[in-house]
């Protein structure tokens, strides 16, 4: 199993490694359509019905392209060869026709393509067609603001350059950029209108009625600090100078703007509101920015020193994967079969989750943007067994 797994794995990365190397086109697509072939006969002759699975339909048009490339060529060879023996025996109408055959074979093994086949072919999408209902408090409605004045185009990225600073992020702009996201995405003239919408739409959408925020009520804000572990972080919660320097993650700027909004337009208390990523450390760039301006909010971290508060896990777990344990053997700590995840109180017992991920892309899922976030929501320290 865990050969077949590593196989499988490196079908995945295979096309990225040769990318990086100057291999000839044909090469590539030969190497890869060997490997998809090999894999295809593995995975589908011990169980035929594995040939509907969506990583199978989409190894076959790279398993038939290339059998149909290694087909025509191996035609060609002898059709050529036939032809030359048939000349050679004056057989000259025989001798044409192979010719010919072995011409036609090699022009259309050379140069066909052949039409995109998709894993799902319910789900072929054009431009401007969205997926699925339209949801939202203007449905479907998505709210996109840029400034370059926002960042530092000539920011290098290195240690002591990062993205997160203030020389390479104006805070200014980006609270602007906040400002005019909510607004619009409300059609209100003012950010107090414009929360008091969304938290009555909230509220609505979730059998509360048509109400907005009450004192009391618990906010947690999600954010993204995947590279914020125990070998990048030092003593004071500084980036160490390490490989995850400057990784693309939730912007400290654009929290500060939604704190400011909940606590300084909407009069949220600031002992209502928490926020972090539950399995990961809090820099000091980032907690210093909020702390100091909102010291009495809840700021999550691991370890939980120096101002920062470890994430209390409920008692049940929140999420049951219904493989029971078949797929999910591990949990990436105890080695044992995995059926369910624990999610911390500041989750489970909010009454408002606020998401603000990195728009960045991920290297096994694209563009993962909200969906992948909750991946380190769990309390078991990692997320190896949900990857």
């Amino acid at each position: 199993m865990g050969n077949m797994k590593s196989f499988k794995k490196f079908i995945e990365i295979l096309p990225a490694l040769l990318s990086r190397i100057k291999i000839p086109a044909r090469l590539i697509f030969i190497i890869v359509g060997l490997f998809s072939t090999c894999w295809f006969l593995i995975r589908v002759i011990p169980k035929p019905s594995r040939a509907e699975y969506p990583c199978m339909k989409a190894a076959y048009p790279v398993m038939s392209g290339f059998v149909i490339y290694i087909v025509g060529l191996t035609t060609a060879f002898f059709a050529f060869r036939w032809s030359k023996i048939s000349f050679i025996n004056a057989k000259y109408s025989a001798s044409i026709l192979l010719f010919v055959l072995a011409l036609f074979t090699v022009i259309l093994t050379l140069t066909n393509d052949s039409i995109p086949v998709y894993a799902n072919s319910k789900l072929l999408l054009g431009p401007n067609q969205p997926v699925g209902a339209a949801r939202g408090i203007n449905p479907g409605r998505v709210v996109w603001i840029w400034d370059p004045k926002a960042t530092n185009e000539n920011c290098t990225n290195q240690f002591g350059d990062g993205w997160f600073m203030d020389k390479n992020t104006d805070l200014s702009a980006v609270v602007k950029m906040v400002d005019e996201s909510v607004m619009k995405l409300t059609d209100k003239n003012n950010l107090k209108d414009a929360w008091e919408s969304l938290f009555k739409y909230f509220n609505q959408t979730h059998g509360k009625g048509n109400i907005g925020y009450k004192d009391g009520e618990k906010i947690f804000i999600r954010t993204n600090q995947v590279s914020a572990s125990d070998n990048t972080i030092d003593v004071d919660y500084s980036v160490k100078n390490t490989t995850r320097y400057g990784m693309a993650e939730t912007s400290p700027q654009v929290v500060l703007a939604i704190l400011r909004h909940l606590v300084n337009v909407c009069g949220i208390k600031q002992e209502n509101i928490s926020l972090g990523d539950p399995m990961k450390h809090m820099y000091k760039h980032f907690y210093d920015m909020l702390h100091n301006e909102f010291p009495n909010v809840t700021y999550l971290d691991v370890k939980g020193t120096l101002g920062r508060t470890v994430p209390a896990s409920d008692i049940k777990p929140s999420i049951y994967y219904s493989d029971r344990g078949q797929i999910l053997k591990d949990n990436g700590t105890t080695g044992n079969p995995f059926t369910a995840d624990y999610l911390p109180k500041v989750i489970t017992q909010s009454d408002y989750l606020i998401v603000i991920p990195a728009m960045k892309a991920h290297m096994r899922a694209g563009v993962t943007l909200c969906g992948k976030i909750h991946f380190g929501s769990n309390l078991v320290g990692s997320a190896t067994h949900l990857h």
